[in-house]
């Protein structure tokens, strides 16, 4: 056997930065046996590794919420044997969300936002394998502020706000697009979500949208997707991303739980319909959503002047 790790190397990882022999063997690309044959020629000591307790597993892992990685750090020892340990004495390891200590779940308020958001430009998406769903909105970075007030809205669930420079294509030029937003932790509260809203990975509109759609939920969709003419008035909620049997249930609603009465266009060339607020229910549209969103400056476009 050619020995290609030096005395002193294979000493420094072994003894002084505590790799076990399977963590070393990866390292190097080499079999456990050699890594055994290493021990033995350079007359090295084994290693005796901590024994962690059943019960003292269970206070770091389920009472004081340690992850695999904190308790390997701690007894000082590699996180396979942590997982050796915990599968030793039936535990199950913490999901993520679980270690973060968040809650259970949404709270009644950050609900109503976030069923108006995924009828806007908010969305949730689910990573591949066992992931959970995550929520994450995307707005010019004009509208920092409105992001800022959702980033508060959605905490502790909320990741930090990032900032994008893309290059979008635009009547035939690419032009630059400066946005902010922010991604949710992974939690099991929006795998509802998203297996409501995203049947078959496309969104939808549900069939229980009526006891979803509230005056706060109404707000966030308006401010997604609501567009307002200053001259003329007139109030359209861009719905074209919905199929028409969808959309034809948001009208329905609107009607009937808020008497707001809306015609349903379809732009020439364009698929999908847009919502059309008639005159006669504009003001008391927004006198339901007005006190939500009056203190968002960049959103004040969306409102009419002096805020009824």
């Amino acid at each position: 056997m050619i020995f290609r790790i030096s005395k002193r190397e294979f000493y420094i990882f072994y003894h002084q930065k505590n790799y076990t022999r399977q963590e070393i063997a990866k390292k190097y690309k080499i079999t456990l046996y050699c890594t055994n044959e290493y021990i033995k020629n350079y007359n090295l000591k084994k290693r005796h590794l901590p024994r962690i307790k059943k019960k003292e597993l269970y206070k770091l892992l389920y009472i004081e919420k340690f992850s695999t990685k904190k308790i390997s750090k701690q007894y000082n020892i590699s996180i396979n044997l942590v997982r050796w340990y915990m599968k030793k004495y039936g535990f199950q390891p913490l999901a993520h969300w679980q270690e973060l200590n968040l809650p259970v779940k949404l709270t009644k308020i950050q609900i109503e936002y976030l069923i108006g958001n995924i009828l806007g430009d908010g969305w949730i998406h689910k990573h591949k394998g066992q992931g959970r769903g995550r929520f994450e909105i995307e707005q010019a970075y004009i509208k920092k502020d409105y992001i800022q007030w959702l980033h508060q809205i959605y905490s502790p669930f909320s990741l930090p706000i990032y900032k994008r420079n893309k290059k979008l294509y635009y009547k035939g030029n690419f032009k630059k697009h400066l946005s902010c937003g922010f991604y949710t932790h992974q939690h099991p509260s929006f795998d509802f979500w998203y297996n409501l809203f995203y049947p078959k990975r496309k969104k939808i509109i549900p069939n229980n949208i009526e006891t979803l759609l509230t005056r706060r939920s109404l707000a966030l969709w308006w401010a997604d997707d609501g567009s307002y003419r200053t001259k003329t008035g007139e109030c359209n909620l861009h719905t074209q991303g919905f199929d028409f049997k969808g959309v034809k249930k948001l009208k329905k609603i609107l009607d009937v739980k808020f008497n707001i009465k809306v015609h349903l266009h379809k732009q020439r060339g364009r698929t999908g319909y847009k919502m059309y607020i008639l005159a006669q229910s504009r003001l008391e549209f927004f006198k339901l959503i007005i006190p939500i969103l009056n203190k968002i400056h960049s959103i004040q476009y969306k409102l009419p002047v002096g805020n009824i």
